[in-house]
């Protein structure tokens, strides 16, 4: 396993993000990421993935995600995935 780095931090948006996996040394060419939000984080704006498959697994707290248009809210071991093109959006509950 690569060692853990920073991918991502946006002060702004309250998130942070850690490389787990490194897709160049994965046999299927998977990112695997930790993301720790700020009380009252989310991500910057709706957006899609041409290519990529995202999945999320909430591990504490409640997050809110909107995926193509609705609405719903995960907690503590629920998961989601959202496909290419899915435009989508997450916040902290």
């Amino acid at each position: 396993m690569a060692d853990l780095r920073p991918l991502h931090e946006n002060p702004v948006t309250g998130e942070r993000v850690v490389a787990l996996t490194d897709p160049r040394d994965h046999p299927e060419g998977i990112l695997v990421g930790q993301m720790v939000v700020a009380p009252g984080g989310r991500v910057a704006a709706p957006h899609h993935h041409p290519t990529l498959t995202e999945r999320f697994l909430v591990l504490e707290g409640r997050v809110g995600f909107t995926l193509d248009g609705e609405d719903t809210e995960l907690g503590a071991g629920e998961h989601a995935t959202v496909g290419p093109n899915v435009v989508h959006d997450w916040w902290q509950v």
